[in-house]
C-alpha cells in the first residue's frame, strides 16, 4: 500500500476510535446519571481499552508518517504540511476530509469529556457540602467493638426521657 493511501487508512481508523470514544463517554455519562456504578466499572475498562487502541493507532500513524516525511522530521510535521505535500488532488481533498472529520470529532470529544467531568466535580462539592451538616455527637452511643457505651440513664435522656 501506498504510504499516502496508509496514512488515510490510519486517519480513518483513529476517527472510528474517536467515535467509539464518544460513545463510551456517552455510556459513561448515562451510568453515572443513573447510579449503575457496575455499569460504569464496565464502560471505565472499555474506555481504557479504546485508548491503549488509539495509542497503537498513533504509533502506527507516526511510523507512516515518518515514511512520507522521512526519518527524523515527522515529529515537527503538522497533517495540513503533509496534505499540502501530496502529489494527487484526490488524496488531498480526502486526508482533508479526513482532517476536518477527526477535528470536530476529537474537539466534540473533548468537550463533552469537560461537561462529564463538570457535573461530576458538581455533584462532588454538593455532597461535600451535604456531608458538612453532619457534625460528631457529642455522646458516642457506641464503642469502637459495638459495645454500647452510655449507662440507661443517660441513654434516656438522649431519648428525650427522664
Amino acid at each position: 500500500m501506498e504510504p499516502a493511501e496508509e496514512l488515510i487508512c490510519t486517519l480513518e481508523k483513529e476517527l472510528d476510535l474517536g467515535e467509539e470514544l464518544r460513545t463510551n463517554l456517552a455510556a459513561q455519562a448515562q451510568a453515572f446519571l443513573c447510579w449503575d456504578i457496575w455499569r460504569l466499572v464496565q464502560e471505565l475498562e472499555n474506555k481504557e481499552l479504546l485508548l491503549f487502541k488509539l495509542r497503537q493507532v498513533t504509533a502506527e500513524r507516526g511510523g507512516v508518517v515518518e515514511r512520507i516525511c522521512g526519518s527524523g522530521k515527522s515529529q515537527h510535521v503538522s497533517l495540513s504540511h503533509v496534505i499540502a505535500g501530496l502529489s494527487s488532488e484526490l488524496r488531498q481533498a480526502r486526508l482533508r476530509k479526513v482532517q476536518k472529520k477527526l477535528t470536530a470529532t476529537y474537539r466534540c470529544l473533548q468537550t463533552e469529556e469537560a461537561v462529564l467531568l463538570g457535573l461530576i466535580g458538581d455533584l462532588l462539592g454538593h455532597f461535600k457540602q451535604a456531608l458538612r451538616t453532619f457534625v460528631e455527637p457529642a455522646v458516642h452511643l457506641y464503642g469502637s467493638k459495638g459495645d454500647l457505651t452510655v449507662s440507661g440513664a443517660e441513654l434516656g435522656l438522649i431519648h428525650g426521657k427522664v
